[in-house]
């Protein structure tokens, strides 16, 4: 049965208009050729949002509760690559679960209860 399809695209390639072929090459290629910078310019994107929530968010949301300057990058670390894999179990189960759920996980195991107000409370 393969034969039989590469024979027929084969066919189907004699009958195509060359021009055609040349563009849908060329779009491929400038895909190809663009990829990196796409990703770069996502990336560089993401970083610099990040930059700026942990600027104006998550700094004076770790001073409030009494996280030392010293220690801030390391527990804004662990929360985000916690959050992230969070996210990430949630898509490789095809997102069975519902989306309040996950978020009710992620502010449950991100925001301090009112028993205990600081990071040092946290570890103890």
């Amino acid at each position: 049965m393969n034969t039989d399809k590469a024979y027929a695209e084969k066919i189907a390639s004699e009958y195509a208009p060359k021009e055609m072929r040349t563009v849908v090459a060329l779009r491929k290629l400038d895909a190809r050729a663009k990829l990196p910078a796409t990703v770069f310019a996502y990336t560089f994107g993401t970083l610099m949002a990040l930059n700026e929530m942990y600027r104006s968010i998550f700094s004076p949301a770790m001073t409030h509760f009494g996280v030392r300057e010293a220690e801030k990058q390391y527990v804004f670390a662990f929360y985000m690559q916690g959050t992230v894999a969070l996210i990430e179990k949630w898509l490789e189960n095809d997102c069975r679960d519902d989306v309040d759920e996950i978020i009710r996980l992620i502010m449950k195991h991100t925001m301090a209860d009112e028993n205990r107000t600081t990071h040092e409370n946290h570890i103890s």
